[in-house]
């Protein structure tokens, strides 16, 4: 239906759930009008997280993408980065709130220096280390499109 059509997808504070965005992302894959989706507060977890990424890779239209608080972690956060290496159409990224820690920071390290598309990466309040934190600017000053919040 009508969906399908939509720009933008506001879904924040749905309940979704893994089970909930794994049918979402089976929408994403195929979709060729959505360019804005926000899963904010969802609880998605790491299935969710992984099943995104999936749809990611396939997905060519989507460029606002926000996550926050969906518990995601390290593992999710992985997932997400999978996609987001084959991915070169999201522009922005909200994954605030995640406890991803240092390990899911190093995956979007490395995307960080591959993804030239992404400019804006909102990355606060995930139990990342000083250390984390200096790597992933050192990445930044690389990539000089990405502004980066910390």
């Amino acid at each position: 239906g009508d969906v399908y059509k939509r720009q933008g997808i506001n879904a924040e504070y749905m309940g979704i759930g893994a089970n909930g965005a794994s049918v979402l992302m089976e929408i994403l894959k195929a979709n060729t009008a959505l360019a804005e989706l926000n899963l904010d507060y969802n609880r998605i977890g790491v299935e969710g997280a992984k099943a995104l990424g999936t749809a990611l890779k396939l997905n060519k239209l989507l460029v606002c993408l926000s996550l926050a608080m969906n518990g995601i972690g390290a593992e999710g956060a992985r997932g997400v980065c999978e996609g987001l290496r084959v991915n070169r159409t999201v522009r922005f990224l909200n994954v605030r709130s995640n406890s991803i820690g240092d390990a899911g920071a190093k995956a979007f390290i490395e995307v960080i220096k591959i993804n030239e598309r992404l400019a804006r990466l909102y990355i606060l309040f995930n139990d990342i280390s000083p250390e984390g934190v200096q790597l992933i600017r050192s990445a930044t000053r690389r990539n000089k499109l990405i502004a980066i919040e910390l």
